[in-house]
């Protein structure tokens, strides 16, 4: 997922099996800094009571950006 998706954009299941499948899943591979960004990339996955999943993968640059230790 990428931040042009964040706002503004639904994503549809129109396949039964990647429904039964357990829906959208986002991966979010860069650090979403603001609130509301947040809960809207989160929102995207599962909407309207459709199953979905949502992922975060940072690198350790991430982790030190925050003052955080990386194990």
């Amino acid at each position: 997922m990428t931040e042009t998706f964040i706002r503004g954009t639904d994503f549809k299941l129109i396949d039964k099996f990647s429904e039964k499948a357990g829906g959208f899943h986002a991966i979010v591979t860069y650090l979403i800094d603001n609130t509301a960004d947040y809960i809207q990339a989160v929102g995207r996955v599962g909407r309207q009571g459709k199953p979905g999943s949502f992922i975060e993968i940072f690198m350790k640059d991430d982790f030190e950006f925050l003052g955080l230790k990386a194990s």
